[in-house]
């Protein structure tokens, strides 16, 4: 089996694990690496390079084993439930701010406020984090895809866009720590989150951003492109790992060396 054919029953198989959280450290890598290897080798061509391991091309079907097979036993299926359920959803509070701030456990004593609160999250977490890239993906993927370059797939996919946007994963969206601790310090501190709270959701972003990679094109027609590139830019600095100077909690926390819980220093000068 190929590399490619590999990398795609990869991606297909974990999408929604956090698998992520790699995803979306390799695109981040690769927007931020991009100017400093222009001269060199072309912006263009470095998108270009980076586009060939996520995206089957038209030749594949006839150069690379087995490619044909698992765009009509895998990947199509997939773009069909993914299109299946954009047409489906709710869209149940448009234009709220969604909060991951906090984690719930099945043992929790909660309020049913809550616990509805814990539900309408998760339906959220799976729009952004596998049914957005599967509509990208959808669209982009060439060969016997019947959703391949379709209106109703790329209406689809900017409608539920501009939907999670409008839930607050825009260029104020707070992700600071995964644990939601450093989110939950910070609003004691005072705290205004000018957008959402993913903080608990931040390893669930890797689909979400290499969508926007894909659909950079169909974005810039619909003149979006710039208003992603800072919800892009966000992701980057608003991190507490990525850009502790961004908050006092966040200069403040750090990951244990076991990785089972957070610390706090003190901030640096």
């Amino acid at each position: 089996m190929s590399i490619r054919n590999i990398l795609w029953v990869f991606i297909f198989d974990t999408i929604g694990s956090d698998v992520k959280a790699f995803l979306l450290t390799l695109t981040i890598w690769l927007l931020s690496v991009l100017p400093s290897f222009a001269d060199e080798t072309g912006t263009e061509g470095l998108r270009m390079n980076y586009e060939n391991l996520l995206l089957f091309k038209a030749s594949d079907y006839q150069t690379v084993d087995g490619a044909d097979r698992i765009l009509k036993d895998w990947l199509v299926p997939n773009f069909r439930k993914a299109v299946r359920r954009a047409r489906n959803f709710t869209y149940e509070g448009e234009g709220e701010p969604a909060y991951f701030g906090f984690k719930v456990f099945v043992e929790d004593t909660v309020s049913n406020e809550l616990r509805a609160q814990v539900e309408s999250n998760k339906r959220l977490d799976r729009l952004f984090s596998n049914v957005l890239p599967h509509l990208a993906y959808a669209y982009r993927t060439p060969g016997d895809n019947p959703y391949y370059g379709s209106d109703e797939t790329l209406q689809l996919y900017l409608k539920t866009l501009e939907y999670c946007y409008g839930r607050g994963l825009n260029e104020h969206a707070w992700i600071t720590d995964h644990a939601g601790r450093a989110s939950a310090r910070a609003q004691r501190k005072g705290m205004i989150r000018a957008g959402g709270d993913f903080s608990s959701a931040s390893l669930q972003l890797g689909g979400f951003v290499q969508s926007i990679f894909l659909m950079r094109e169909p974005l810039a027609n619909a003149g979006l492109l710039d208003k992603y590139r800072a919800v892009m830019r966000n992701l980057v600095v608003n991190n507490g790992s990525m850009y502790p100077a961004f908050y006092e909690i966040a200069r403040r926390t750090r990951v244990s060396p076991t990785a089972t819980r957070c610390q706090t220093r003190k901030p640096t000068s």
